[in-house]
């Protein structure tokens, strides 16, 4: 990730770097950014040159480029463009602190997660539970799922070692656990291909 002024900026409230539209070109230079990668720049009022920078950059180096921007500022050239209201304002510990703001890199992050395949019908089905607490969730998400009851469902997570996407192929498949295995390597690991 790319931040304006450097990784103290980003942690320490005070500091106001110069917005510098070559900062953003040097900074995205010298990344490992190639064809095909996504870049998604955050803009507000203080950063609109170093995120001109970065998006041509990334553009240059075959990149797709999303502009989230609440710079009130149209004068971008992104693949996609999310311009969201208002200013953005500095919170202790924050420094793109709007609420649009968040709310935009939680759908963004959502929709990686789902393409990934880490998340199945809302629930997040791709994690390794290390407490009660976590075991006790992957029982949950998978008894509904399932739409089982959560004695089968802990059934099945005991005979995988509490790995969801597995349990609910056994149990909606009605399959035993190397066959399952098997099923879900073969859909690479897509349990929405498997399972709809």
């Amino acid at each position: 990730h790319f931040v304006l002024g450097g990784e103290k900026y980003f942690n320490e409230v005070e500091i106001e770097p110069n917005d510098s539209y070559n900062l953003g070109k040097a900074d995205v230079a010298l990344s490992f950014i190639k064809e095909d990668d996504v870049v998604i720049v955050l803009c507000t009022k203080n950063c609109i040159q170093y995120s001109k920078g970065v998006l041509e950059t990334a553009k240059q180096k075959g990149a797709k480029t999303i502009l989230i921007n609440n710079a009130q500022n149209s004068d971008f050239e992104a693949d996609i463009e999310i311009q969201l209201p208002g200013k953005s304002e500095k919170t202790i510990g924050e420094n793109i602190s709007s609420y649009a703001f968040q709310v935009v890199l939680k759908m963004l992050i959502n929709g990686c997660m789902v393409n990934i395949g880490k998340i199945y019908k809302n629930f997040l089905v791709d994690f390794k539970p290390t407490n009660q607490y976590s075991k006790n969730l992957a029982i949950k998400i998978t008894s509904q799922i399932a739409k089982v009851d959560e004695t089968i469902a802990i059934n099945a997570l005991e005979k995988c070692n509490y790995r969801i996407k597995i349990a609910l192929v056994m149990i909606k498949k009605n399959l035993d656990l190397k066959s399952s295995i098997e099923l879900i390597k073969k859909s690479n690991f897509d349990i929405e291909q498997i399972l709809n």
